[in-house]
């Protein structure tokens, strides 16, 4: 592998530090959900929903917000993330090849499988996606945004094909 590709694994890898070393941050777990975070107007419209950062809790599972009768559990959504990109780096470094449309669909997965139920308990499976939202009633969690914070903090997509 050249110096240029070893760089920008060393570069990935530190960056994956930025949004967890050892747990998430209250600011790393504030920023997402300022970004992410949707309530439906009105006028029938998504609209981002940033003051929602109050409402962040330090729960079971980490930092986590309520929507009615479900918990997305955004430290864990993060986490998660942020492990996945790192194994990710790791099968670069031993010479495999990454692509950019599987890193969107498993984030996908796991930022859907970051929701708990009424009685904290994550759900089994995985929450559903509708156009691009994790909807909790008029509420929801904009994950194109989300995945697009994860990958543009971490640029695992300069090591991808």
């Amino acid at each position: 592998m050249d110096d240029d590709k070893n760089s920008q694994i060393e570069q990935c890898r530190q960056k994956t530090k930025i949004l967890e070393n050892n747990g998430v941050n209250l600011s790393i777990a504030q920023f997402f959900i300022k970004k992410c975070a949707m309530w439906d107007h009105p006028t029938g419209k998504w609209v981002s929903a940033p003051k929602h950062v109050k409402r962040i809790v330090n729960g079971r599972y980490g930092w986590e917000i309520e929507f009615g009768a479900n918990t997305f559990l955004v430290a864990r959504a993060i986490e998660k993330s942020t492990h996945f990109v790192r194994r990710l780096i790791d099968q670069v470094e031993r010479g495999e090849v990454i692509r950019n449309s599987k890193i969107s669909s498993q984030l996908d997965l796991i930022i859907s499988g970051s929701v708990s139920n009424y009685e904290g308990e994550i759900f089994e499976g995985y929450y559903s996606i509708e156009s691009g939202l994790l909807r909790f009633g008029t509420q929801g969690i904009n994950v194109e945004a989300f995945k697009s914070y994860i990958i543009g903090t971490t640029e695992i997509s300069k090591i991808a094909e």
